[in-house]
């Protein structure tokens, strides 16, 4: 499961690279409160997101929610340690098919390989290949 959430961690911050400095700020907000026993997640004022982003969070398969009421809703990592190793890789540079390990060739056709295998993954993952 853990390369799951890196693979979709590292394919959400290629395709909106804003997330990056929010699950930045989620990951130092969760440690900050790591000791507290009475942490039960974090709330979207906490980290500068909008809740929509955490919800997309949410339903991507990086973040659950870990406490919800009426008034508030807190969320926490669903695997904090693939997160932490997304944010590392992608800041080098590594792409979702590379962190797979899929080689996309160079030259001046490279480029093309990449669209139908990303366009290829978003369909196996049912989110469809349209904006």
């Amino acid at each position: 499961m853990e390369s799951n959430v890196y693979s979709k961690t590292l394919t959400v911050l290629y395709d909106d690279p804003n997330i990056f400095d929010v699950l930045e700020k989620a990951l130092a907000f969760e440690e900050e409160n790591r000791g507290n026993k009475y942490y039960l997640g974090f709330e979207w004022y906490e980290v500068g997101a909008s809740p929509q982003t955490l919800n997309m969070l949410v339903m991507r398969g990086v973040l659950k929610i870990s406490y919800k009421s009426n008034k508030s809703t807190m969320y926490s990592f669903v695997d904090r340690d693939s997160v932490k190793k997304a944010l590392e890789d992608f800041s080098l540079g590594k792409t979702p098919a590379e962190a797979a390990g899929i080689g996309v060739g160079s030259g001046k056709h490279a480029w093309l390989q990449l669209m139908i295998r990303s366009a290829a993954h978003k369909l196996v993952e049912g989110r469809g290949c349209l904006p």
